[in-house]
């Protein structure tokens, strides 16, 4: 019988505990320059995307949620931000070009830009403190 208890407890205490999994763990864990860099590429996927579908708001929204978990820079973070997209969002592609039907390739606009030395650059002047670090580093349980 107190098996049965023990084994019943576990089990209860291991159902509490995956109930109480942060859905947002993964960018907890992640440093400041990845989540950054993340919420670029969520962004940029928005913004060449067709207005009001529900890909392009699911991608703005994604975006803008990352920068909640990090000490983002508020005063000029989401100017150059923008800033940084509109200069790689518009690039038309050759290869793209030639194929049927046309297309530009801002997908892979995005995806330079996700890679870019520029970003990589860009990224400790849109984070106030160090971008090495994780939210977990800066809020121990």
């Amino acid at each position: 019988m107190s098996k049965l208890i023990l084994g019943l407890t576990i089990f209860i205490v291991s159902l509490s505990v995956n109930a109480a999994v942060d859905p947002v763990a993964f960018v907890k864990k992640m440093p400041y320059r990845q989540v950054v860099k993340d919420a670029v590429l969520a962004r940029c996927i928005a913004k060449v995307s067709d207005d009001n579908t529900l890909f392009s708001s699911d991608a703005a929204q994604i975006g803008v949620a990352l920068l909640e978990w990090i000490p983002f820079n508020l005063d000029n973070g989401n100017e150059k931000i923008n800033a940084i997209i509109n200069k790689y969002k518009d690039t038309v592609n050759a290869s793209h070009s030639e194929r049927k039907p046309i297309t530009k390739g801002v997908t892979l606009n995005c995806l330079r830009l996700y890679h870019s030395d520029e970003l990589d650059r860009l990224v400790p002047q849109l984070i106030d403190g160090n971008p090495d670090r994780t939210w977990y580093q800066d809020n121990p349980q």
